[in-house]
């Protein structure tokens, strides 16, 4: 299928360097958007080293970054995230490369993002705090209900739309409208959806749309999530083909999202 979907803060220890996803869902329909450069301490036997770090956002689940150290005498080493979690402005996470560090933290009301590290580097054990000391995360407000167009991939006008709604009396389902208008008629084509997929690029199935003699078509589907935010997309392909024909527009950036609760 040619849909495709289309961490890290640096820690030094002298010549030691770490990335950091910061990604924080928060109360009331809300979550951390940490996309921006930021200027970080980390601490290590009192000693603060400064680190610049660059983060990237697609949605509320996926982060990248890059991150620039400050000047060292020999090769800063930098550490890859290899797991995270995030529960409400509480974030932890672990780097390797070559030995594991942990991190833990929280995202302040204002955005800054502070917390403690610890590695396990020849046993020793060492541990210091971190902290940010210039830009901020933004609190993203997220609604239960989204509509966006349908357009042909790779781009042009608008054929149809798609609705999506966190509703129809359960609170965990959502629920997905997708019309097409005047494309081809007696025409069969096969809804994709992508739900929270924009890091791997994978979608699945819910169902058929086949149009009339005119062309137009109308789809709807039921499906659970489980409570939270997610980024919601379509990708529109002819029945029992991988061919992209139809797609919503954030369907590569995943800029859609809804709140489940």
């Amino acid at each position: 299928m040619s849909a495709k979907r289309l961490s890290g803060f640096v820690l030094a220890v002298g010549m030691l360097a770490a990335l950091i996803p910061a990604t924080v869902f928060a109360a009331g329909g809300s979550y951390w958007n940490v996309t921006g450069t930021y200027g970080v301490n980390v601490e290590y036997l009192s000693v603060d080293y400064g680190e610049t770090l660059v983060l990237a956002q697609a949605g509320p689940g996926t982060i990248t970054g890059t991150s620039i150290g400050a000047p060292c005498s020999s090769p800063c080493t930098n550490f890859a995230i290899t797991s995270g979690s995030v529960v409400g402005d509480n974030v932890s996470f672990t780097a390797t490369s070559p030995f594991i560090i942990t991190f833990t933290g929280a995202i302040a009301a204002d955005g800054s993002m502070s917390g403690t590290w610890v590695d396990g580097a020849g046993g020793l054990g060492r541990n210091g705090t971190w902290s940010t000391t210039s830009g901020n995360a933004t609190s993203v407000t997220v609604d239960t209900h989204a509509k966006t167009d349908l357009i042909p991939y790779p781009s042009g006008p608008a054929v149809g739309s798609v609705i999506f709604n966190s509703s129809a009396g359960n609170p965990n389902n959502l629920e997905l409208t997708l019309q097409l208008k005047k494309v081809a008629p007696n025409t069969s084509y096969d809804v994709w959806l992508f739900l929270d997929t924009y890091a791997s690029g994978q979608g699945y199935v819910v169902g058929t749309l086949k149009t009339n003699g005119a062309g137009n078509g109308t789809f709807h589907v039921n499906t659970s999530v489980a409570p939270g935010v997610h980024t919601v997309a379509v990708d529109v392909t002819l029945h029992n083909s991988l061919n992209d024909v139809f797609v919503t527009p954030g369907l590569y950036g995943q800029n859609l999202f809804l709140l489940f609760r």
